[in-house]
């Protein structure tokens, strides 16, 4: 049994084009149960205390525990995105909250991990960059007043107002 392990015999790190394992991603629990009537089909080392990483059998399951655990490792990246205030909501941290515990015992078929979609953006007048945004009808006002300027970068007032 491989408990809490965060080396690349579970998937983390550069070795399989994974994030190494970072506390971002606590919330994770990845189970794999391998079960048969011939032990030594089995992927575990001589002393059946480890996962033999030179199975070919193991090397397929890691291949489905990579894709399986992609969705997830990226929730729980925008999850951490969210709450350093980069997004401006908290629809993951709701869906977290909201979440209720179920035994691993009780999920007969595992369906597919699907993050919640992320809340629509406020409509608004249309926006331009120059060094900051703005109105779009604010920056053409001052574009105006840019004789000089050939590009939206170059129209560059610390403030517009109306």
């Amino acid at each position: 049994m491989l408990k809490a392990d965060k080396t690349a015999t579970t998937i983390w790190g550069p070795t399989h084009n994974m994030r190494q394992y970072h506390a971002d991603f606590a919330y994770f629990r990845g189970y794999v149960y391998f079960d048969s009537q011939h032990a030594t089909l089995l992927p575990w080392t001589t002393t059946k205390t480890g996962v033999d990483t030179d199975s070919i059998l193991y090397k397929v399951v890691q291949r489905e525990m990579i894709e399986l655990s992609k969705p997830i490792i990226g929730f729980l990246s925008d999850l951490e995105k969210e709450r350093s205030g980069e997004t401006g909501d908290d629809v993951l941290e709701k869906s977290i909250t909201a979440a209720k515990a179920v035994g691993i015992q009780t999920i007969a078929q595992p369906a597919p991990f699907r993050a919640p979609a992320p809340p629509p953006q406020p409509k608004g007048p249309p926006l331009q960059w120059i060094r900051y945004r703005r109105p779009l009808s604010l920056v053409n006002k001052a574009k105006v007043f840019c004789v000089s300027a050939r590009s939206w970068k170059s129209v560059s007032a610390p403030s517009i107002t109306t």
